[in-house]
C-alpha cells in the first residue's frame, strides 16, 4: 500500500522501488515495485525483475516496459508479448501499439497479431512482417 501511494504521488524514487523488488514473501509489494519503476521509466532496473519467479511479477515487467517511453524498450515488450502468445493487459498495449509512430513499435505489435484467432489476420500479419 505505501509502495502504491508513494508512485500515485510521484514521491517514491528509484532506490525506493528497487529496494523493495527482493521481497521475499509479498507478491503484491514486489508488483507495486515494478509499477513505481515504470511510472519513473526504469527500464534497466525492471531487467532483473523479469525473471522473478512469480508470473505475475513478470507479467507486470512486460505490461510495464509496453509503457515506457523508449520505443525500442515499448518494441521489445510487444515482441516477446507476441512470442508469449499473452492476452490482457498486454494485448491492449499491442493493439495501442499498431498506430504509434516509432516503426519499431507497430512491428512488435503487429507479431502479436501472428496468434490471432482469424486466419485472415494471420495471413495479413505475415504478409506485413513479410514471411
Amino acid at each position: 500500500m505505501a509502495l502504491d501511494v508513494s508512485r500515485a504521488l510521484r514521491l517514491g524514487d528509484v532506490s525506493l522501488f528497487t529496494s523493495s523488488l527482493p521481497d521475499p514473501v509479498v507478491v503484491v509489494v514486489r508488483i507495486e515495485a515494478v509499477r513505481g519503476l515504470v511510472s519513473l521509466d526504469a527500464a534497466a532496473v525492471l531487467a532483473g525483475a523479469s525473471a522473478d519467479a512469480e508470473r505475475e511479477v513478470r507479467v507486470a515487467v512486460a505490461a510495464g516496459l509496453g509503457t515506457i517511453g523508449d520505443p525500442l524498450v515499448r518494441a521489445a515488450a510487444l515482441t516477446a508479448a507476441a512470442d508469449l502468445g499473452t492476452g490482457g493487459d498486454l494485448a491492449r498495449l499491442a493493439e495501442s501499439g499498431l498506430a504509434d509512430p516509432a516503426w519499431q513499435v507497430r512491428r512488435g505489435a503487429l507479431r502479436t497479431r501472428r496468434t490471432d484467432s482469424d486466419a485472415d489476420v494471420r495471413a495479413y500479419t505475415r504478409m506485413a512482417l513479410g514471411g
